[in-house]
């Protein structure tokens, strides 16, 4: 990554974060090509190759991530940064329960709050959270109604 190409590559980066979050490798894909070309068209200065993981990733946060847990895909790892740089609560539909392992052992030694919501005191401990300021960790478990599958949904305050 050069240092001229920093504005266009910033501009992308932004883009992933506020609208790629939710989408599959292909869309994500198709829409930075598109990006790319409209900002090195607009004279903002960008890479040639943009690569998201280069421009926001840091190799020492990154190698920190997948020792806690996070599996070393590119997808897995676009997702943690994508996190890492949102000011907003992060949803993870998370059927292997990867994401699960990985934030419980990165938070173990802060003061991180796991409720699900079978849990009878949940809003109470939510609640507690957010009074206090502390990480709050809500697990959703829900069994689809059109097959015998269940889905995990974790939201990661």
């Amino acid at each position: 990554m050069s240092f001229e190409a920093l504005p266009g590559d910033i501009l992308i980066s932004c883009g992933v974060i506020a609208y790629l979050g939710p989408f599959t490798a292909i869309f994500r894909a198709e829409s930075l090509e598109k990006w790319r070309v409209h900002v090195m068209n607009s004279s903002i200065p960008c890479s040639r190759e943009y690569n998201f993981v280069e421009v926001l990733g840091s190799e020492i946060k990154i190698n920190s991530w997948n020792i806690f847990g996070l599996p070393r895909d590119i997808s897995s790892i676009e997702n943690a940064i994508i996190m890492d740089n949102s000011n907003r609560w992060s949803l993870f539909i998370d059927p292997q329960g990867q994401t699960n392992k990985w934030i419980r052992n990165m938070e173990k030694t802060n003061e991180l709050e796991i409720v699900k919501l079978i849990d009878h005191n949940y809003m109470d401990v939510i609640e507690r959270a957010i009074e206090h300021g502390i990480l709050l960790y809500l697990h959703i478990h829900i069994k689809a109604h059109t097959a015998d599958t269940c889905r995990d949904y974790t939201i990661y305050i």
